[in-house]
């Protein structure tokens, strides 16, 4: 298989030489404006604010020093990124962890090709696609209910921002030592969604929520708000993570790395199955079984975690668990019903503009002007597609939605070119991708997927890792 790759970094000329000093007076010039303005916060009790400033200052530091353990330093805090938002005022867009780590790096890598201390891969079809659907969900904008400035900081957040990510992995974690990093980086978050879902399952209190109520399934449990404000996030994000952390253990070669991952591996399965999200399951379940049908390696580790399988079935049905909760989910209705109206509904607004669309997040409104007001759980219409593409279909018509669907398509393409390309175990990695696609498609079905920033940062970081890597691999 041939791919873009990268190559050996050019000698630095005079450009480069002066572009190095200056870049350095420029970051000591900002390291004294920052000092003296935490000083100016804490003299004037704003410390919430001066710790918002130490705690993006400390991201940008990272990934100045070394970008690929920065980007991964940048992943894992990424849950608590509502810490760390800096509320410009004045309608300036505000400085939160994500924009300001997205856009310092972009601007970092560019430097150091400048002064000849990088170069970068060249862009793959995967880029630029990217590029495309970015471009088309643009031209949604100027008919948005958010404005232009509104619409152009939703896409930069939804659309460009995770696929910045994919080019950030392709060009920085590509190679087996960055494939490990990053595989510890997601079972940790993986571990720590999973507990902090799970906890707030079985005890009600959430973590850094952005809703500030409680909503119910029903009577036997809870919709896990903690970190999204909204259980299907929760769970997408679990879903997508569920593929490498099931690959990680069945990799690891000491048994304290094997314990990690192992334990990891738990806590997700624990927080996705008490989120209650069916569509989760149902992800997780197919991503699985894609890998284990494609990876040798995952087929020893299904083997092995057999029997404790086994024994959990026969807990359940011996009546050790309350199952009440698991029950009165598996017999809801509702949800699939409002799925299937909501796809009827979407298709029927896309003809009134097939090509451009309506404009960005245009859905609600249109669908409550065409009749449907399905109500919500505050009583009031609550109409919303819960299908990526039919939300990228109504936004931004076939200009939008053709390019997304290309941008996956190709994903698909090289992972599975890749997969035959590779011989044994080498087959690991991108079986891995192939698993995580096939859930995030499946999920993204029953979602619209955009709204869930972290699980499509992560994605989009694993698939340009793993990608990176075997293009790599066949130079």
């Amino acid at each position: 298989m041939s791919g873009p790759s990268s190559h050996a970094a050019p000698r630095a000329g005079l450009g480069g030489r002066l572009i190095g000093p200056f870049v350095d007076l420029l970051g000591a010039a900002g390291g004294v404006g920052l000092a003296a303005r935490l000083a100016d916060l804490i003299v004037t009790g704003r410390s919430d604010r001066a710790v918002t400033l130490v705690g993006l200052a400390a991201v940008v530091v990272g990934l100045a020093l070394d970008p690929a353990l920065g980007l991964l330093g940048w992943l894992t805090l990424a849950p608590f990124s509502r810490v760390f938002n800096l509320a410009m005022g004045s309608g300036l867009p505000d400085l939160g962890l994500h924009r300001v780590a997205a856009l310092f790096l972009f601007l970092l890598l560019l430097a150091q090709v400048a002064i000849g201390r990088r170069r970068l891969a060249r862009l793959s079809g995967v880029e630029w696609a990217g590029l495309l659907f970015i471009v088309g969900m643009l031209l949604s904008t100027p008919a948005s209910r958010l404005g232009i400035v509104g619409g152009v900081q939703n896409v930069f957040d939804t659309v460009a921002l995770p696929l910045l990510c994919f080019f950030f992995a392709r060009n920085l974690l590509a190679g087996e030592r960055g494939l490990d990093r990053l595989a510890v980086t997601l079972a940790l978050l993986a571990a720590l969604l999973g507990l902090v879902a799970a906890r707030e399952q079985l005890t009600g209190q959430r973590v850094l929520s952005p809703i500030p109520y409680h909503w119910a399934y029903g009577l036997y449990s809870v919709k896990v708000m903690s970190f999204f404000g909204a259980p299907a996030i929760m769970a997408f994000t679990l879903a997508v993570l569920a593929p490498v952390t099931f690959f990680a253990p069945a990799r690891a070669r000491t048994p304290a790395r094997q314990l990690f991952f192992a334990a990891a591996l738990a806590a997700l399965l624990a927080g996705l199955v008490l989120t209650y999200v069916r569509a989760g399951w149902l992800a997780a379940a197919v991503g699985l079984a894609v890998l284990i049908a494609l990876a040798s390696q995952a087929r020893r580790y299904a083997l092995l975690l057999m029997p404790a399988g086994l024994l959990m079935g026969l807990l359940l049905a011996s009546g050790a668990f309350d199952t009440r909760a698991l029950t009165e989910r598996l017999q809801t209705e509702g949800s699939i019903t409002y799925r299937a109206e909501a796809l009827q509904v979407g298709l029927e607004i896309a003809r009134r503009a097939p090509l451009l669309g309506l404009g960005l997040d245009s859905y609600s409104d249109a669908a409550v002007a065409a009749g449907w007001r399905p109500v919500g759980g505050l009583g009031l219409p609550a109409a919303a597609p819960h299908n990526l593409f039919i939300y990228v279909l109504t936004s931004a018509g076939l200009v939008g939605l053709a390019p997304l669907l290309l941008l996956f398509g190709l994903i698909g393409w090289y992972a599975l070119r890749a997969w035959l390309a590779a011989r044994g175990e080498a087959r690991g990695w991108p079986a891995v991708l192939l698993g995580t696609l096939f859930g995030y498609l499946l999920f993204a079905n029953t979602f619209d997927a955009l709204g869930a920033q972290l699980a499509n940062m992560l994605f989009f970081t694993l698939s340009g890792a793993i990608l990176g890597t075997a293009w790599e691999a066949q130079q």
